[in-house]
């Protein structure tokens, strides 16, 4: 990402999420033709238990708006909603996907922590 989603407080909507969108399978993603309402932003909570790895639980779907800011490499804009904090402070994960038809690409898991 280019601005930094962490730490959050709780209730903030500002400032808008600025970011790249790569994958560690796909590299940098190419957007030509696709318009912004073919993202989604997909909100994760994260439990560990002792070293295992995280695991990621699907809690909801953003209601922010969405900006392309450049086609390729992609770079977007995301401007979060209310509804897209969560309200209990903790460690939570974004992926953002873009889906065109039934094909689907998603980000990595970035991390996000919400504070009071």
């Amino acid at each position: 990402m280019s601005s930094g989603i962490s730490p959050w407080a709780t209730g903030d909507t500002l400032p808008n999420w600025t970011v790249n969108l790569a994958s560690g399978v796909d590299g940098a993603w190419d957007l030509t033709g696709a318009n912004a309402s073919q993202l989604q932003l997909i909100i994760y909570s994260v439990t560990t238990v002792g070293g295992s790895a995280p695991t990621y639980t699907q809690i909801g779907t953003g209601a922010g708006i969405f900006t392309i800011l450049q086609v390729s490499p992609a770079i977007i804009q995301y401007a979060l909603a209310a509804a897209d904090i969560p309200a209990s402070a903790g460690t939570y994960a974004v992926r953002f996907r873009y889906k065109n038809g039934s094909a689907q690409r998603s980000t990595d898991y970035i991390s996000w922590v919400v504070q009071p």
